[in-house]
């Protein structure tokens, strides 16, 4: 018989006998059969937090006109996302993140892994500041002049939905 076939059958045999032991750890299979996964593991569920409920979908949206000419904070941009969205501006803010180092890249393949250069800027640089309001700001290729902790104003084009906010950098 071919070895293909026979590592086959016994995965097979032995899922069903891992199947069957389970079962009978459990009061046999009409104790399992038709039930919900939290009726058969003690009524435990982790659910996915409702992505409606935390982060940018709890902020205001408001309607703005016209669109701003000088420089505005992160949190104006977040609570005028759809008015701004793909419109320009200019954001003020600290760089809280900076995720432009290639020394996180592996040299052997690194445009395969190496993910496109991007900072966080926010409104203030506390430990305590809402992380939600942190603003992504995608930079070109070469743009590796920033530092944490540094106050910057960035002028760029939004990218904003009911989740995110982005703002793409303009050169």
């Amino acid at each position: 018989m071919n070895k293909k076939i026979v590592l086959i059958l016994v995965a097979v045999a032995i899922i069903l006998a891992g199947g069957f032991v389970y079962a009978k750890r459990n009061g046999g299979l009409q104790n399992i059969i038709g039930k919900t996964p939290s009726q058969t593991t003690g009524g435990v569920i982790i659910k996915p937090e409702d992505p409606n409920k935390t982060g940018i979908p709890t902020y205001p949206d408001k309607p703005i006109s016209p669109a701003p000419t000088s420089a505005i904070s992160v949190q104006y941009l977040i609570e005028h996302r759809s008015a701004l969205n793909n419109k320009i501006v200019k954001v003020k803010g600290v760089v809280v993140a900076d995720w432009t180092d290639d020394s996180r890249c592996r040299p052997d393949i690194t445009e395969m892994l190496c993910p496109q250069p991007i900072i966080f800027i926010a409104d203030s640089s506390s430990a305590n500041r809402d992380l939600y309001s942190d603003l992504r700001v995608v930079l070109n290729e070469t743009d590796k002049s920033y530092k944490l902790g540094q106050t910057v104003e960035i002028k760029g084009t939004v990218n904003a939905d009911t989740y995110n906010v982005i703002l793409i950098k303009s050169y």
